[in-house]
């Protein structure tokens, strides 16, 4: 395994501890959830750990993220592919003579 490996495999077991070590600490503090849209209100029936309460929230966040992202990439991914297309389709084998001949 390459330095690459090792560093990444060190920092993902230090960030697995320091998230062990904050579950750990604060499993017993719990978070009593409740919305009001002033039309609807709801409320919890049972408190939820604030760990867990974080862990959903980054994780959801995550989630969003990814699939926002997602489709960007799907679409620049396709462009891409179309703009290699033309200039495959554009070239005919032949430089141009001068940088003038680009642009025409």
């Amino acid at each position: 395994m390459g330095w690459k490996t090792w560093t990444a495999l060190i920092f993902g077991v230090i960030l697995l501890g320091i998230n062990v070590l904050f579950y750990l600490q604060n499993s017993l503090r719990l978070t009593d959830l409740s919305l009001d849209l002033y039309v609807v209100a709801t409320h919890l029936l049972v408190p939820l750990p604030v760990p867990v309460l974080l862990y959903s929230a980054f994780g959801l966040g995550l989630l969003v993220g990814l699939l926002l992202m997602g489709r960007a990439w799907r679409r620049a991914s396709r462009r891409v592919s179309e703009l290699e297309a033309q200039v495959t389709r554009g070239s005919s084998g032949t430089s141009p003579s001068s940088p003038g001949d680009l642009w025409t």
